[in-house]
């Protein structure tokens, strides 16, 4: 929306067509989505792989901590 809106905002102050303003606004919402899909996708998988190592490595310490109390 923010980037509609600057769009928008731009073509009016130049005083651009209707027609080509709001075309270009809409064209660079819809890039502008697709990119902020992408970066939270992208985010998204990072912190999955941060969560699963970190329940590894609890999962492993507890293990060794375990392994450490059979063997005394």
């Amino acid at each position: 929306m923010i980037a509609f809106a600057w769009v928008t905002g731009f073509g009016i102050i130049h005083a651009s067509r209707l027609e080509w303003v709001l075309l270009r606004a809409l064209v660079a919402m819809g890039l502008f989505s697709a990119l902020g899909y992408v970066i939270g996708w992208l985010g998204a998988a990072v912190a999955r792989e941060s969560a699963a190592r970190e329940i590894e490595r609890r999962v492993d310490a507890e293990e060794s901590k375990r392994a450490q109390e059979k063997t005394e």
